[in-house]
C-alpha cells in the first residue's frame, strides 16, 4: 500500500494496469480479501468481485490512530490540523515514542513527522517513526526551505498530505 500511497499523496498522476489516476479526481479504496481467479477477472468484472468477496478496509487503514512527530510547536499544529481536518483524532507522540524505544507496539497505524529546514533532534525521531512499528511514517515540510528528501525519503508538502489523508468516497 506505501508504494501506492506515496505518489498518491504527493498528487501525482498514478499508473496501474496501463490507466492513470489523478488524486485530485478520484478516491483511494482498498479492499482486503483472497486473491480473485481468472474467472472474477473476467470482463471487468474484478472489482464486484473483489467488493463481494472481500472487505473494504480503507477506514480501518487510514482512519487508525495517528500520532505527529514535531521539533516545534508550529510544525505540531500543522501537523494536529491537517489530522482534524481528515478526520483523524490525534494521539500524542510521547507514548508513541516511548512504546517504538521499548520495542512495543505503538498502537498507531501512522506517524506525521514534521520536517524543518535545520536538522537536529527531530531526525532521530523521524528515524524511529520510520523504522518503528508503525504501518506508515510521512515526512511534511513545516516550513518554508524544508528540504524535499531527507535521507532519502521524500518530504511532502502540507497539501499533499491533506490530499493523502483525504476521506474516500464510499468508505465514509
Amino acid at each position: 500500500m506505501a508504494a501506492r500511497a506515496r505518489p498518491w499523496g504527493k498528487s501525482a498522476e498514478v499508473e496501474i494496469a496501463d490507466r492513470r489516476w489523478d488524486p485530485r479526481a478520484s478516491a483511494l479504496r482498498i479492499v482486503e480479501g483472497p486473491p480473485l481467479d481468472a474467472g472474477e477477472l473476467a470482463r471487468g468484472q474484478g472489482w464486484n468481485a473483489a467488493l463481494r468477496r472481500g472487505r473494504d478496509v480503507t477506514r480501518e487503514l487510514l482512519r487508525a490512530p495517528v500520532t505527529v512527530a514535531a521539533p516545534t510547536r508550529a510544525g505540531h499544529e500543522l501537523g494536529v490540523g491537517l489530522l482534524v481536518r481528515a478526520g483523524f483524532a490525534e494521539h500524542d507522540w510521547g507514548p508513541v515514542r516511548e512504546a517504538l524505544l521499548a520495542g512495543r507496539n505503538p498502537g498507531v497505524s501512522a506517524v506525521l513527522v514534521t520536517v524543518t529546514a535545520d536538522g537536529g533532534p527531530w531526525l532521530f525521531d523521524a528515524g524511529l517513526a520510520l523504522g518503528g512499528a508503525t504501518r506508515a511514517a510521512y515526512l511534511v515540510a513545516a516550513e518554508p526551505g524544508a528540504p524535499e528528501r531527507a535521507a532519502g525519503i521524500d518530504v511532502f508538502t502540507p497539501e499533499a498530505v491533506a490530499a493523502l489523508l483525504r476521506p474516500s468516497r464510499g468508505s465514509e
